[in-house]
């Protein structure tokens, strides 16, 4: 994403301090201190910090696994919900674990339905070696 949107800021959100010293490093690594940084985000937990990221007006939002615990759902639609503005997509790629269908009903059908439209990225606009049967890419934006 940095070097497709070279004139933009990218935030890095993870929870684990571990990982972030890891994403710093690689950062580092490839000379993008000036435009990629880190930050510890807490779902549904850090409200200053999605106020501040709601104030920049973040055009992307993109997930990779993080769609594994059903009681972490709403934590994370509520989370969506509070980063994005209107014209804010947002991007998650998972492997099935065996919930993926549970979490489309969540969005879908539940308390959310209103507010996030889900799609899923079908494999015919995924490039070729770049898919997997047990992996589905999702879109989601606020309605």
């Amino acid at each position: 994403m940095a070097q497709v949107f070279q004139n933009s800021e990218i935030i890095l959100t993870e929870m684990s301090e571990g990982s972030l010293r890891l994403m710093g490093e690689t950062i580092k690594h490839n000379n993008m201190c000036s435009r990629v940084k880190t930050e510890n985000l807490n779902w549904g937990e850090d409200a200053g910090k999605m106020y501040k990221f709601r104030e920049m007006k973040l055009d992307f939002i993109i997930g990779s696994d993080i769609i594994y615990i059903e009681q972490a759902f709403q934590l994370l639609a509520e989370t969506i919900l509070q980063l994005s503005s209107q014209d804010t997509k947002t991007i998650i790629a998972n492997a099935d674990h065996g919930n993926l269908s549970k979490f489309e009903e969540f969005i879908r059908s539940g308390p959310y339905s209103q507010k996030l439209l889900l799609q899923e990225i079908g494999k015919e606009w995924q490039h070729e070696l770049f898919q997997a049967d047990d992996i589905k890419i999702y879109l989601i934006q606020p309605i």
